[in-house]
């Protein structure tokens, strides 16, 4: 999973198709050519960005993985 932490470029006036960010240095918060390099090559390999899970759902997803199993088989398969 790769995450990247961005702010808007711009605030366009009306609603637009189309969406600039600046990728940033997750350390300082300055403007990050390499990770900005990183993201693109994300989005054109899936053609998708997805967000980060929020601390619940995290929780959630990881209690749901340990009633099914997960974490009990060393091959990662469910044990039922």
């Amino acid at each position: 999973m790769s995450s990247w932490y961005v702010r808007l470029a711009n605030e366009p006036g009306t609603p637009a198709g189309r969406v600039v960010l600046e990728v940033l240095d997750a350390s300082d918060g300055t403007p990050d050519a390499n990770r900005a390099h990183s993201l693109r090559q994300q989005v054109a390999a899936d053609g998708m960005l997805a967000r980060v899970f929020t601390p619940d759902e995290d929780d959630f997803l990881k209690a749901l993985g340990r009633q099914r199993g997960r974490g009990n088989d060393p091959h990662g398969f469910p044990v039922r």
